[in-house]
């Protein structure tokens, strides 16, 4: 009987443990997710505006913003020194900060618009091509590992031109296509 009552207690007392344990295990868990759960990660694109179309150049579909990707357009250049310019925020309203993981920019395809197309023309624009991507306010080239900090928006100026030094021009103005481009951000480790 006495064993009998000393397991009882001591099982009592793990049981007890266990459930103070539990307890506390609950209440650790719960306090962390709801921390958690009032941080967020919110990265994205905004406030997209033409700044410049100079010389000849032509854009006849304009730009569209999809989170963190612009799609859809194109533009035509004609001569040296054609180009457009296009401003737009990346905007950190989370509250991580942002690591720039990759930039993927499609190559662009330059087509003739001249009937039959004049392939050379093509070829002259597309290795003439200035399709670039830096922040406004410095001029630095956007790069790879960029932090974009929490609460932080930078504006981006994105451009697409004939370079100006091209000796060359072409007979028939050539359309600039598949410019898509999308920034991917992961947490700043």
């Amino acid at each position: 009987m006495k064993n009998r009552n000393k397991l009882i207690t001591v099982l009592a007392l793990v049981f007890g443990s266990l459930g103070i344990t539990f307890g506390l295990l609950s209440f650790i868990y719960s306090k962390n997710n709801n921390e958690l759960d009032s941080k967020n990660w919110n990265v994205y694109f905004a406030n997209l505006r033409t700044s410049i179309i100079s010389g000849e150049a032509l854009v006849p579909e304009e730009p569209v913003l999809e989170s963190t990707s612009i799609k859809s357009y194109d533009v035509l250049l004609s001569k040296p020194g054609d180009y457009a310019i296009y401003n737009f925020d990346v905007v950190n309203s989370g509250s991580f900060d942002a690591s720039l993981d990759s930039l993927i920019k499609i190559s662009p395809i330059c087509t003739s618009l001249a009937y039959p197309p004049i392939l050379e023309d093509e070829q002259l624009v597309c290795d003439n091509l200035e399709y670039t991507l830096t922040y406004t306010e410095t001029g630095e080239e956007v790069s790879i590992s960029d932090i974009l900090a929490a609460g932080e928006k930078k504006n981006i100026t994105l451009k697409i031109g004939y370079d100006a030094n091209a000796l060359e021009i072409p007979s028939e103005s050539v359309q600039i296509t598949t410019l898509d481009l999308s920034m991917i951000y992961n947490q700043k480790q």
